[in-house]
């Protein structure tokens, strides 16, 4: 008996409840709606990019495999990103494939929507850098966390990266150097 997408989806949440902690199964997977299977592609609709990258980053092996035993060895998902709930009549939407290198097809006829997403402007000051960041003992834990982020955004510890101090201690020095070295270690990502 073939499955629909929703009992495809159904299935896979049975198994997804059992496998991961309690928050993170209400947090990453009840908000997910599944939209159709075609073929062997299930299509599920995110809340946000952000989603789609937790997903991507944390999930995407236990996805796979649940998606395989229920449709077939060659399972794929799309994702079907929400991109702006904004009380626009309508909300647009991008489709990506698992594969991050895909490119990006649009629910939206607009060019102006396509050009809010593809040019984000980062408004990141150049000199705040961690190469010109001076360390000292109060800051060491920062600069380190600051780092991790970087190299890893958001799958570290410090997420979120919740910076506390007096003022003039570098607090906008050390949230920039994350951007800069965020977007030159992963150009593809956006940064705001």
């Amino acid at each position: 008996m073939k499955l629909d997408h929703q009992a495809v989806w159904r299935k896979c949440l049975e198994i997804f409840r059992t496998k991961l902690p309690a928050t993170d199964y209400k947090t990453w997977f009840e908000p997910i709606v599944p939209l159709k299977l075609t073929g062997e592609v299930l299509t599920i609709q995110v809340p946000s990019f952000y989603f789609y990258e937790i997903i991507e980053d944390r999930y995407i092996n236990l996805v796979s495999r649940c998606l395989k035993d229920f449709i077939g060895s060659n399972a794929n998902l799309e994702y079907s990103v929400v991109m702006d709930k904004s009380t626009k009549p309508k909300p647009y939407s991008i489709d990506i494939s698992t594969s991050r290198k895909s490119s990006f097809s649009y629910n939206q006829e607009n060019n102006a929507s396509k050009e809010k997403i593809s040019t984000v402007n980062p408004q990141l000051y150049p000199d705040y850098t961690f190469d010109n960041f001076i360390e000292g003992e109060c800051n060491k834990l920062a600069i380190s966390a600051g780092l991790s982020i970087s190299q890893n955004p958001g799958t570290t510890a410090f997420n979120p990266l919740f910076v506390f101090g007096k003022s003039g201690l570098g607090k906008t020095h050390i949230a920039q150097a994350i951007g800069a070295e965020t977007k030159k270690i992963n150009p593809h990502k956006n940064v705001l």
